[in-house]
């Protein structure tokens, strides 16, 4: 399951907005049993995470189609993760600093993380959901 959320490049962030569920797509980072993602301090995803910080995160990876020999036969390989958690927004500046280097690494950019300061954070918000509960599934 870990070694899928280092590989995956987009989760699926569900959240609850007046009663609905809300998921909505983020860029994220595995690190130490925790998900981080930056985002606009503002939104409908930040809002409803400041209401309820319980959240439910899931990453996918999807194979070649498996076909059957009837309709109801056919599948796919995937492999997929599940997590349920609750997410805080990171306030000191270092912590942020070093989420941020982790997503900037993880996305190619290792001399943008090298670069990264104190003044460049402006009004980024980092979210850091702790890993609750994990499940994971695969298909053949």
């Amino acid at each position: 399951m870990e070694a899928l959320l280092e590989r995956v490049l987009v989760g699926h962030l569900g959240l609850c907005v007046d009663g609905e569920p809300y998921v909505v797509p983020i860029g994220f980072v595995y690190h130490d049993g925790r998900i981080y993602f930056h985002s606009y301090p503002r939104g409908r995803k930040i809002e409803a995470m400041r209401r309820n910080p319980r959240v439910c995160f899931q990453v996918e990876e999807v194979g070649r189609l498996l076909p059957g020999s009837t309709p109801c036969k056919f599948s796919v390989e995937y492999r997929s993760v599940i997590i349920y958690g609750r997410v805080r927004f990171l306030e000191e500046a270092e912590e942020r600093l070093k989420a941020l280097r982790l997503l900037l690494r993880k996305y190619g950019a290792s001399e943008a993380a090298e670069d990264l300061s104190e003044g460049m954070l402006g009004d980024v918000l980092v979210g850091e959901i702790t890993v609750e509960e994990m499940t994971g599934r695969c298909s053949p």
